[in-house]
């Protein structure tokens, strides 16, 4: 790059740009599943550049927090349905930890193990960011995501999880990264005789050059498709399951009913239809995430009509089981608890609490701090969370309840597996989030569950979008939004594990500590080069 400082300025600021929008290009609304493989390169480039820095840490961590926010801004955009004080905050606390990561690339330099350093960095702050700054943190948007809209390594989380996947396409882009490191610099020398008795041509110079780090590419590919391992095999029996999408319209007139009694109406409808078609009522039937909007199971006069509603749809699917969202008031007027209640033979028997709430659509993260904000009223309660994983004795088979926000969680589904469940629904609503991208954005990581779990996965919307996900990550099924559908199937159950199933997290915590080992180096050289410490050792920002 040039020494001017305003070129420079202006070099990295493009650069940021690129990268940011190199790590959407592999989420969807992009959804390059490919681009996953080269998406850090922009990244890696910048950090390189920011490392000549006369304050390397400085320029590292302003220009990589501008880069994660060029990639979080668009990504979830969607937030501002749900509050608009969000959308500027919730990318901004993501973008940290992207900024965080240049900033350490940055002051590492040239020095050996970079590459090293530069996988469990980001690996490890993905990690952390799936634990802080919220409640269970925010692990939207992971690297590893981005193999689900058809990337070459998605069934590699079978086996390493999506830390793991994430881990391999760092690797990849390091690769890259190298390639047009060496070839350029294959170019340049190439191109001044005086230093060459017999240049060689330009094509074959850098091609010398670029062979061994893309041949490093391909052997990551392979690394890749050896990990991808063996599904468990099902168990042999099936669990006919239908997924009611049955609201299409959260804006429509209600007339003298309320808004919980205009969805439950609409489910009812929806259940009555399928339990006239021609195969009769399912074993199990799905109603998402808010399909009851307020208790129906209680004697609360209030609540007549969502009973009656509710009463009506049971009879009509002759003692099969119901699986349904449902919203209860807590302890307090400002508490409530988001749930799934399960029901067979007209009965209830059995309830889940969601565990993994979302922040500032279910609850204000340090609501204290926000109080001066008068559009913080649209979100006036806050959920309650649970504290055991939801699993289902239901039609002779053991279903696994995860509701909406969940799915980000592999902790929370792997919870539900390790207590027995053979087939996984993933109930939501998302009818908040209008007509953008992020039920896709959710469908995709209920297509990394399956793959990690080895489980069939009912992905059940309110509006939109549902599908139907198989334990490769395939998805068979896939409804439009705010439509009223259907998606109905014989799912396979099963029983088996996966290795990733066994080891979880590790691969996200290891790279964690790992990556704290190489900032403690960094810390202790700066103390030192403070103190009059080696030759060379540059002392810290």
């Amino acid at each position: 790059m040039s020494d001017d400082p305003r070129a420079r300025r202006l070099a990295r600021g493009l650069l940021a740009l690129l990268a940011g929008l190199a790590l959407l290009a592999g989420h969807d609304p992009v959804g390059w599943g490919w681009a996953g493989l080269v998406a850090l390169v922009p990244l890696l480039l910048l950090a390189r550049d920011c490392a000549r820095d006369p304050r390397p840490l400085r320029a590292g961590l302003a220009w990589g927090t501008l880069a994660g926010y060029a990639f979080f801004l668009p990504l979830l955009w969607w937030i501002q349905y749900v509050e608009l004080v969000a959308l500027p905050l919730l990318p901004l606390t993501q973008a940290v930890f992207v900024g965080v990561f240049v900033a350490v690339l940055a002051r590492w330099g040239d020095r050996r193990g970079r590459a090293a350093l530069a996988m469990v960095a980001w690996v490890g702050l993905e990690w952390l960011r799936s634990q802080v700054p919220f409640d269970g943190g925010f692990p939207w948007g992971l690297l590893g995501y981005t193999q689900a809209t058809g990337g070459p390594l998605l069934e590699a989380a079978r086996t390493v999880g999506v830390f793991g996947v994430s881990l391999l396409l760092v690797a990849t882009a390091l690769a890259v990264e190298a390639a047009l490191a060496r070839g350029a610099r294959a170019w340049r020398a190439n191109a001044q005789p005086a230093q060459r008795l017999r240049p060689l041509p330009q094509g074959e110079a850098v091609g010398r050059a670029v062979t061994p780090p893309l041949g490093a590419v391909l052997a990551v590919l392979a690394l890749g498709v050896l990990l991808q391992g063996e599904a468990p095999e099902p168990t042999g029996e099936t669990l006919d399951i239908a997924a009611v999408q049955g609201f299409d319209d959260v804006s429509g007139p209600r007339g003298e009913l309320s808004g919980a009694e205009v969805i439950a109406q609409a489910y009812e409808e929806s259940t009555l239809e399928l339990a006239r078609s021609a195969e009769g009522p399912p074993e199990l039937t799905v109603w998402p995430e808010s399909a009851q909007q307020a208790d129906a199971l209680t004697d609360d006069p209030a609540a007549a009509g969502l009973r009656e509603s509710l009463q009506r749809s049971l009879a009509a699917l002759e003692g099969g089981a119901l699986l349904t969202g449902m919203r209860e008031d807590g302890p307090t007027e400002d508490t409530f608890y988001n749930t799934l209640h399960a029901l067979e033979d007209g009965e209830v028997q059995d309830r889940y609490v969601k565990r993994d709430l979302v922040p500032f659509g279910e609850y204000i993260p340090y609501r204290p701090l926000f109080e001066w904000y008068p559009a913080l009223d649209r979100v006036g309660s806050d959920a309650i969370p649970g504290d055991e994983p939801g699993v289902f004795d239901l039609a002779g088979a053991q279903v696994g309840g995860i509701i909406c926000f969940e799915a980000i969680y592999p902790a929370t589904v792997r919870d539900a597996v390790d207590a027995g469940a053979q087939v996984l629904v993933t109930a939501t609503n998302n009818s908040i989030f209008g007509p953008t991208v992020a039920s896709d954005q959710h469908i995709a990581t209920s297509q990394l569950r399956a793959v990690e779990t080895g489980r069939w996965v009912v992905h059940a919307a309110l509006t939109g979008r549902s599908a139907l996900i198989a334990p490769d990550g395939t998805v068979h099924e896939r409804t439009d939004v705010f439509t009223e559908d259907l998606i109905r199937a014989d799912v396979p159950l099963v029983e088996g594990t996966t290795v990733a199933q066994g080891i979880g997290d590790a691969v996200g915590w290891v790279s964690a500590l790992l990556a704290g080992g190489g900032v403690a180096w960094l810390l202790i050289e700066g103390v030192r080069g403070r103190r009059g410490g080696p030759a060379g050792v540059a002392a810290p920002d």
